[in-house]
């Protein structure tokens, strides 16, 4: 894997990227405002979770599937993946989250004519992953290295809600991100290591804090 392979995922997972990923909390904000999350500690423990029952061994494991659908060419086992992604989504929130910003990296990919990003036009509703399976390819990724590069995307945007609705400083965000990489080395082994029989995620408490945010009185994220 070349120089400008890694600068490429650098692009893609930058907080500049426009797709929008900033203003979705994941239900966060909700366990913030309803007492579950009340300091960092409380946080670190709450995105593990996540990161360790759902992140890996759903949203990972089947972009791990969708990329090597893409590398082999298989459009079909493509669109497959992705609708089971979309359709796992328990709350609205999720899905339109998952919809609108899969929407957005599609369409940001097609006007930078990446290689087999017309896909993403060819299926209802691209999801993120979907659109990271594709940059990976054209990229020259390997599936770890994207692995790794969608799991810090997603605790970055994660700590950064945090950062927002709880009382913490910079610093003390950047220390937790630094204590949170040894779990998101152990996620991609985890989701490197899914068999098929394994793929799925076990959070009722995740999905309800999500279901909930839908109907918070006063929120600074999109529902």
């Amino acid at each position: 894997m070349n120089r400008v392979s890694i600068l490429q995922l650098f692009n893609l997972i930058s907080p500049a990227l426009p797709i929008g990923a900033f203003a979705y909390s994941q239900g966060q904000e909700y366990a913030i405002d309803s007492g579950w999350i009340k300091k960092s500690d409380d946080l670190k423990s709450w995105l593990a979770n996540l990161l360790n029952h759902s992140v890996s061994c759903w949203d990972g494991a089947l972009l791990v599937r969708m990329h090597k659908a893409v590398a082999e060419n298989n459009a079909v086992h493509f669109s497959d993946f992705n609708q089971q992604l979309l359709a796992s989504r328990e709350t609205k929130e999720l899905w339109l989250e998952d919809q609108q910003v899969g929407k957005a990296l599609c369409k940001l990919l097609n006007d930078q004519n990446i290689d087999r990003a017309s896909w993403l036009l060819d299926i209802d509703n691209p999801t993120l992953a979907a659109g990271f399976a594709i940059a990976g390819v054209a990229f020259k990724l390997d599936v770890e290295t994207l692995l790794m590069g969608y799991y810090w995307s997603w605790l970055e945007n994660q700590i950064a809600v945090a950062g927002k609705a709880l009382p913490i400083g910079q610093t003390q965000a950047q220390q937790l991100i630094q204590q949170m990489l040894p779990s998101v080395d152990e996620a991609v082994t985890k989701t490197l290591n899914i068999q098929d029989e394994e793929i799925g995620n076990t959070l009722p408490g995740f999905a309800m804090a999500s279901a909930l945010h839908e109907h918070q009185y006063s929120r600074l994220f999109r529902s």
